[in-house]
């Protein structure tokens, strides 16, 4: 996991972010425009803090791959898309 902070202003123009990739733009929702440093921190913390949580076994075996879908290239793009979508 990780975060990616777009720190310029330009980002506020719906042009600007419509020239993002679709991963990031399907995350960058209008409450995170605008922001000041201390909430851009805020939502920074619990994002890491809900990171670095420990999983659990019935959320890593909805994400997990067997060996048959690591042979299958259209079984990786389907688990890859529902785990993006989720």
């Amino acid at each position: 996991y990780g975060l990616i902070i777009f720190a310029d202003a330009r980002y506020n123009r719906p042009d600007k972010r419509n020239k993002l990739p679709q991963w990031i733009r399907q995350h960058l929702g209008d409450e995170h425009l605008n922001l000041s440093t201390d909430m851009g921190v805020l939502i920074s913390r619990r994002f890491l803090k809900r990171m670095a949580q420990p999983v659990s076994d019935e959320d890593q075996q909805a994400v997990a791959l067997s060996l048959a879908d690591l042979r299958d290239p259209v079984r990786i793009r389907e688990a890859i898309a529902k785990t993006v979508v989720s």
